[in-house]
């Protein structure tokens, strides 16, 4: 079926559905990696984005369990500018269409990827809109992005639960930890059972003094889709735990730690929506491969002056991928690791669970 996508202040591009047929509008997240990361289809931090992905080639099948990030996709569509197995148009009961299709996931295959391709690169921070005619994509493209208390409801947990779903033997628990679920990714669980953690993972409903009164060892806040308004409420409640137990924020959880901690927030001009990205510690010079889904950093000279320390760049524009605060024993990260590899802040959390209180 014949559809459009509208990029807000571009214009529109002619292309096909692919998936679920129907409009919808949301922020744009260009995700950029040199294979189809199927991640972007479960994970919580896309929830109601339109998500573009590079040119890469895109195989038939569906996220293996191992690439689920979530209990189930988020995102409002996804958009194709790779080039597309014969196989995966076509109808089956296993693939990428059937798959989208289910889950209600828009998708679209713009007829010349290389136009919409090179206009990203002009434009960040903006919206889209999907729809089988033109103007009703424009007006999708015009609605501004929002992410509200609702939201976070919709990509965490609604009651406590403990989480012990890591494939394979895994080793004795040491530690206690305790999830404040604002849309935690299940890889993120994974790094930290196959570490020896007992996790037990909260809703973001969960009051900061029955947080401390679980007694974990160390708190996580996770990402997720926080920004805005519902970043800000939350903020108060962080700031009631600083200092009482060992804190990590990830993603966007580490965005709200930040501010918790005085640091002032700035918006990238190139969001960080992508795979393999390199990250420097600037302490040892070693650089990472990195996968990151965030809009949002921490000002560098607010962080300084704040009494944290920068512990991570990105080695692209130079913004800000990790910090630390001694006193108060808190660690920050605004991304994960890939390939399997053991991210920095897994060590730092370590050490910080091992001190004595």
């Amino acid at each position: 079926m014949r559809s459009y996508l509208a990029v807000k202040n571009v214009g529109f591009f002619p292309g096909t559905y692919f998936g679920r047929e129907g409009p919808c509008s949301g922020e744009i997240a260009h995700f950029q990696s040199r294979s189809f990361c199927w991640d972007v289809l479960t994970d919580p931090a896309f929830h109601k984005r339109i998500v573009i992905t590079d040119r890469v080639l895109i195989d038939d099948k569906s996220p293996l369990p191992e690439e689920s990030q979530s209990f189930m996709p988020h995102l409002s569509a996804i958009v194709f500018l790779g080039p597309i197995k014969k196989s995966v148009l076509e109808t089956n009961g296993i693939g990428l269409k059937t798959y989208l299709e289910q889950n209600e996931i828009a998708g679209f295959i713009p007829d010349r990827k290389d136009l919409l391709y090179d206009a990203l690169r002009f434009v960040s921070n903006t919206t889209a809109g999907l729809a089988d005619n033109p103007d009703d994509a424009v007006n999708g493209s015009l609605m501004p992005a929002s992410y509200q208390t609702e939201d976070l409801n919709s990509v965490s947990a609604p009651k406590e639960y403990l989480w012990d779903l890591a494939p394979g033997d895994m080793p004795a628990e040491k530690y206690t930890v305790a999830v404040w679920d604002f849309g935690t990714s299940y890889n993120l669980l994974r790094i930290f059972r196959e570490n020896g953690c007992r996790i037990r993972v909260v809703p973001p409903s969960t009051r900061p003094e029955d947080l401390v009164a679980l007694h974990p060892d160390g708190i996580i806040l996770s990402g997720g889709p926080l920004s805005g308004p519902g970043a800000r409420k939350i903020i108060p409640l962080v700031e009631r735990i600083i200092g009482i137990r060992p804190l990590l924020g990830i993603g966007g959880g580490a965005v709200t730690l930040a501010q918790a901690l005085g640091i002032d927030i700035v918006k990238l001009e190139s969001p960080h929506h992508g795979s393999a990205i390199p990250v420097e510690d600037i302490r040892s010079g070693r650089v990472s491969a990195t996968y990151q889904a965030h809009s949002l950093s921490p000002d560098i000279d607010s962080t300084e002056k704040s009494g944290c320390e920068i512990t991570h760049l990105n080695v692209c524009d130079d913004t800000i991928e990790g910090f630390a605060n001694r006193e108060y024993r808190a660690v920050g990260s605004l991304y994960t690791g890939v390939y399997r590899e053991n991210p920095h802040f897994l060590t730092e959390f370590n050490r910080l669970l091992q001190q004595p209180a």
